[in-house]
């Protein structure tokens, strides 16, 4: 579980993987982790979790 953002970032570089914020329709935000192909991995209204759950789900 990445609890620093340092750490965060680095799992998330290695992984090749980036965080963008995206408004739902309801007009709040979600981060939302995406890979080089574009494609949503984990999203959350947190971006700790978010990154949390993209990095699990790499693991899996």
């Amino acid at each position: 579980m990445a609890t620093n953002t340092k750490d965060s970032e680095y799992e998330l570089s290695m992984n090749r993987l980036r965080v963008v914020r995206k408004f739902n329709l309801c007009g709040f935000h979600e981060w939302h982790v995406l890979n080089n192909a574009n494609q949503t991995i984990a999203k959350n209204t947190v971006q700790r979790f978010a990154v949390d759950l993209a990095l699990k789900t790499l693991q899996a």
